[in-house]
């Protein structure tokens, strides 16, 4: 399970944490998610974990798989998407810490903690979304990429958007778009 993450939002509003958990065994196991509000100057609200299964750091369902077993092949993961709301009664400058434990079946022993921590602040939040048309495909799949952007913050921001393609991918000249609204 990886990796411990940190992020910024503002009063009342939703953080995110994406995370991947994988089989890294020789056999099939199930697995126990545990999700925890640690000490903090406030709790998250609404605290949920989600299969993430497109990895878009969006919930594919309304499912809460806090407090259950699901099950991975040797060698499968599943991404995952922890979900809360910042009160708007916290104050800027607060933190909130929460965990993410991941507990084999087959061997109790065998755990995985995350550790997230969400700040308080008033100023530009921008969250980026990344997607894609197809998850993947033979030679000569073309394969349309979606960049997203919101933000969430009480002030405008910068924002620098930098997308390396891996070398078994080609970019075709001139078919990037740009959608202002």
């Amino acid at each position: 399970l990886i990796e411990d993450q940190k992020q910024v939002s503002t009063l009342g509003a939703p953080v995110t944490f994406p995370h991947l958990l994988t089989n890294t065994g020789n056999s099939p196991d199930q697995y126990l998610l545990t999700l925890g509000q640690l000490t903090s100057a406030f709790p998250l609200s609404g605290l949920s974990v989600y299969a993430d299964r497109n990895q878009d750091g969006v919930a594919d369902d309304n499912v809460n798989l806090n407090g259950t077993q699901f099950g991975l092949n040797a060698g499968e993961s599943l991404a995952l998407v922890i979900v809360g709301s910042v009160p708007a009664t916290a104050n800027i400058g607060n933190q909130s810490s929460i965990s993410l434990k991941a507990t084999s079946q087959q061997n109790s022993a065998l755990s995985q903690l995350v550790t997230d921590l969400v700040t308080v602040v008033d100023q530009a939040v921008i969250n980026v979304t990344k997607s894609q048309s197809v998850s993947g495909g033979t030679n000569g799949t073309i394969i349309t990429y979606s960049l997203a952007y919101t933000n969430t913050g009480t002030a405008a921001g910068r924002l620098t958007v930098l997308d390396l393609l891996d070398g078994s991918l080609n970019y075709q000249a001139n078919s990037a778009t740009w959608s202002n609204g």
